[in-house]
């Protein structure tokens, strides 16, 4: 009998909440994938998107009510698909502590310009005695007999500093095992992210093992290293979790996210690991329809065990979300869409007077050329597909290319101080109808008055917005 493996979606609900009719065409797309789990970020540092029962106060601004996540949990039901609710309990918890009732409790200097990895406080009681009530709360809305718990990102080297120095792995480990405790009297399965359990000195041979770790890593690398960690530790129940859409691009799919599912796919397989979970980080980095064509492709490299060829996969795409292979100029949009990578390294060069971290390479620069080059002979013919079904997804992904063309264009213009001026009026004439149907797209799918349209909660990351990245083109 064949083993059925977790084949999931990560979609990041808090840092931006979707139109809440797209979670249920986000499960009838996976579902038609053969996907079987959608696990819903619901808690961040931007808010929580979720009213739970017993923290009214703790809901952001168009968050779903416990209704409303019933009839979608009930409805994923229906199409195979299970939904495991994540709560952060540990790091990314200011949308507990930017609270004044819980503001006592934030470990760590705050501010509120820039965002840096922060947790609750690992050694008070009342974190404890919250996070308690909270998965609880969330235990008992969620039918699934798994709970995502977070506890990624904790950065408590000041904190245990000021504490004479404790040891940062043991309070992590503590605390955490403290919370998986607390799952389980819920009667529910705990899952965790494992980056502290690969990367500490301690946390791994500290922490309970009756946890899934979902080890996750977003570049295209080998994992091998990792799973022997996790194994000898002694953890028998281990995910791993690529991403599609994360820091390091914007727009759309990259390339290199591509590369990342198929390595994580074939690790996986190797490995004969019991789940797979590909994420969707940040939306607000993206248009919303770009993202599609990852979330297919995650699933198809899942089922093909890493053994993936490009123009297959594009055959079917086009044909089950198109409904049309026989499309030249689509099929070529889709052979090179992923080509249209716009680095965070090079979206920081632009935003050079907020960002310390930037690194800009000649193979940055290389790539900016192709992106140029590559845009200029692909989109005309793009702008002549005729897909026969989901045109909606069609333009966000033609669009999506645009805005990363421009960034090309804007890039190349700038750093080679070129003055052609009818160059540089065919690019504001673009630039200023491609800027109006993003943010026509925005409202269409998003909420329109949404902060994280504008900029979001943090104003010194700027360059995560798509939107805004858009509006610093215009200052050419």
């Amino acid at each position: 009998m064949s083993r059925k493996i977790v084949n999931g979606l990560l979609m990041d609900c808090a840092r931006t909440i979707e139109r809440h009719d797209y979670y249920f065409k986000l499960v009838d797309f996976m579902a038609d994938w053969k996907m079987n789990i959608l696990l819903l970020h619901f808690t961040d540092d931007q808010g929580c998107a979720i009213q739970l029962p017993g923290f009214p106060r703790l809901a952001m601004k168009n968050a779903f009510s416990a209704a409303e996540i019933r009839s979608l949990v009930k409805y994923a039901a229906k199409k195979g698909i299970e939904i495991i609710p994540e709560l952060e309990t540990f790091g990314h918890a200011r949308y507990l502590t930017d609270k004044s009732k819980y503001s006592y409790l934030y470990a760590g200097k705050k501010s509120d310009k820039v965002l840096t990895f922060n947790a609750i406080d690992p050694l008070s009681l009342d974190s404890v005695t919250l996070m308690r009530s909270l998965i609880k709360s969330v235990a008992k809305l969620f039918p699934s007999k798994y709970l995502h718990i977070g506890c990624d990102e904790v950065n408590l080297e000041e904190y245990c500093k000021a504490r004479g120095g404790i040891e940062p792995g043991k309070v992590w480990a503590g605390y955490v095992n403290k919370i998986i405790g607390v799952v389980k009297d819920n009667g529910k399965i705990p899952m965790l992210w494992a980056d502290h359990l690969v990367s500490g000195k301690k946390e791994a041979g500290l922490l309970r093992k009756d946890v899934i770790a979902v080890r996750w890593n977003y570049i295209a690398d080998t994992e091998e290293k990792y799973f022997k960690i996790l194994k000898k530790a002694g953890f028998k129940d281990v995910y791993a979790s690529p991403s599609v859409a994360c820091n390091d691009y914007r727009f759309l799919t990259a390339g290199r996210g591509l590369e990342n599912v198929i390595k994580m796919s074939k690790f996986t397989a190797k490995n004969k690991l019991k789940g797979f979970i590909n994420t969707i980080w940040c939306p607000y980095r993206y248009i919303q329809g770009a993202v599609y064509y990852g979330i297919a492709f995650g699933s198809y490299s899942l089922t093909q065990k890493g053994n993936v060829k490009l123009q297959e996969f594009n055959k079917l795409f086009a044909q089950k979300v198109f409904g049309t292979a026989e499309d030249k100029n689509l099929n070529e949009f889709l052979l090179e869409c992923p080509n249209f990578d716009i680095d965070n390294m090079v979206v920081g060069d632009m935003f050079n007077r907020r960002f310390d971290w930037v690194i800009m390479t000649p193979l940055h620069r290389k790539k900016m050329l192709m992106i140029n080059k590559l845009g200029k002979e692909l989109l005309p013919k793009a702008d002549l597909a005729v897909p026969v079904k989901n045109i909606d997804i069609w333009e966000s992904m033609l669009l999506a290319v645009k805005c990363a063309w421009l960034f090309s264009e804007h890039f190349v213009i700038t750093k080679n101080k070129i003055k052609d001026k009818e160059r540089i009026k065919k690019y504001k004439s673009l630039l200023r109808k491609v800027t109006l149907q993003a943010f026509e797209d925005w409202d269409k799918t998003r909420f329109p008055e949404d902060p994280q349209k504008y900029g979001g909660k943090f104003p010194a990351e700027c360059g995560n917005y798509a939107l805004l990245i858009l509006r610093e083109l215009r200052k050419l």
